[in-house]
């Protein structure tokens, strides 16, 4: 996906700083690789168990 934080931010509703945390815990758990102004999503049905 080709999306900054803020613009994840905005189209989900709440703050740049929390996306960076969320990213940040998913990239620890392996299922993204987030990088400059794009996320890699490496495990799709993994991280429909943080989606609710």
């Amino acid at each position: 996906i080709r999306m900054n934080q803020a613009d994840l931010a905005q189209l989900a509703g709440t703050s740049r700083e929390s996306v960076s945390r969320f990213l940040a815990d998913l990239e620890r758990s392996g299922v993204v690789k987030a990088g400059r102004g794009q996320v890699t999503i490496l495990e799709p049905a993994r991280l429909g168990n943080y989606i609710f």
